[in-house]
């Protein structure tokens, strides 16, 4: 089987079949809140799951309380979350 060009390496960053949230929110100052309403604003048609630890819905849809909490399969995961806890969701991704 052939390599994967660089183009199809790296095509789930700009072209994701699915995105979670880490971090998300429902306050509109955080950036949690800003990196999902982006995609909804632009007519993302993929799946997007919010993760968030206080929340049962994030913007109208349904938030997780860890991406291993997924339904889905995650091709992107976006992380907004306190740096001490970037290192566990890491794992968890």
């Amino acid at each position: 089987m052939a390599a994967k060009s660089i183009m199809e390496q790296i095509d789930p960053l700009f072209n994701p079949k699915s995105i979670a949230f880490i971090g998300a929110s429902n306050d509109r100052r955080k950036w949690g809140s800003w990196m999902v309403e982006r995609p909804l604003r632009i007519g993302y048609r993929g799946p997007l799951y919010p993760v968030n630890l206080r929340e049962s819905h994030i913007h109208g849809g349904p938030a997780y309380r860890s991406i291993l909490d997924i339904p889905g399969s995650v091709e992107l995961a976006v992380i907004t979350v306190p740096a001490p806890a970037v290192a566990e969701v890491m794992q968890q991704c």
